[in-house]
């Protein structure tokens, strides 16, 4: 039932020691219904009786051959409470034991506790390929994200940052004007950098735009990214914290790019334009 290959389709699942779910097919076939008391024979002979509570489908009952075991078919497997297995059968041992754990990264951890429980008196695997393969998948998507993620950076600010340059280098004879009008060098930082923040907002919300529409489009064709589903996508927070990033990087360039023409004496730079 935790693993959806049996599915309540009436009633509900067996909670008590004399509770029991069968099969819908059984139910049609012998006419029992939810509230019916069955009674069953423990290996001495003695009768011990259960109450149906819930009705159950597999949807593999139609397409069970003839080759099958009766004791072995779908429709006539019926579950119960250990302890109620435990008087019918007379027994005191499993064949099986199945253990669920809602943490997958602690499954490991759960089998070294069961096989120091155990000892070796069982034999304990953990089944969890299909928790592997999504994990992989999202790994996947994370580093295919975080290269998109980079790409993104440096070609904004690989934009800013060359408009920059070449405005720089033709921007001298404004800088001059600014600082004979006796305008500070912080204000001057602050407007060339607030002109960059500008213009790399838009940088960035041209390539944010390409991403969200091109990367689930290209994802959808890599065979690892398949099973990512919504997780390979880029989300707001990615954006923002690029957005960060690159207005670091450019209040750098920018302080890099300003640095000569604010050593430099402003005789200098006149003398350079009248050259």
């Amino acid at each position: 039932f935790e693993e959806q290959v049996c599915r309540i389709v009436e009633g509900r699942k067996a909670k008590g020691e004399g509770e029991i779910v069968i099969n819908h097919v059984l139910a049609e076939c012998r006419q029992i219904k939810i509230g019916d008391v069955l009674s069953f024979a423990d290996g001495q002979g003695q009768k011990v009786s259960a109450e149906v509570v819930g009705l159950y489908l597999t949807g593999i009952e139609n397409s069970q051959t003839d080759e099958v075991f009766t004791e072995n078919r779908m429709e006539n497997q019926i579950y119960a409470s250990c302890n109620l297995v435990r008087e019918i059968c007379g027994v005191e041992q499993y064949e099986k034991v199945a253990a669920y754990v809602g943490n997958p990264d602690c499954l490991e951890q759960t089998a070294e506790e069961m096989r120091r429980l155990f000892q070796k008196k069982a034999q304990v695997r953990t089944l969890d390929a299909v928790y592997q393969k999504v994990k992989y998948s999202l790994q996947q998507a994370e580093r295919a994200a975080g290269l998109i993620f980079a790409l993104m950076l440096l070609v904004s600010v690989f934009m800013s940052g060359s408009l920059l340059c070449m405005w720089m280098r033709n921007r001298k004879t404004e800088i001059a004007v600014y600082r004979s009008m006796g305008i500070a060098k912080g204000n001057i930082f602050c407007q060339m950098f607030l002109e960059c923040a500008l213009l790399y907002m838009g940088a960035i919300c041209f390539s944010a735009l390409c991403g969200f529409f091109l990367f689930p489009g290209v994802s959808s064709r890599i065979a690892a990214l398949q099973d990512a589903g919504n997780a390979a996508r880029l989300s707001g927070l990615d954006v923002a914290l690029m957005w960060g990033i690159g207005t670091g990087l450019l209040m750098v360039l920018v302080g890099i790019v300003l640095v000569p023409y604010f050593r430099k004496q402003l005789k200098d730079i006149l003398s350079e334009m009248e050259g």
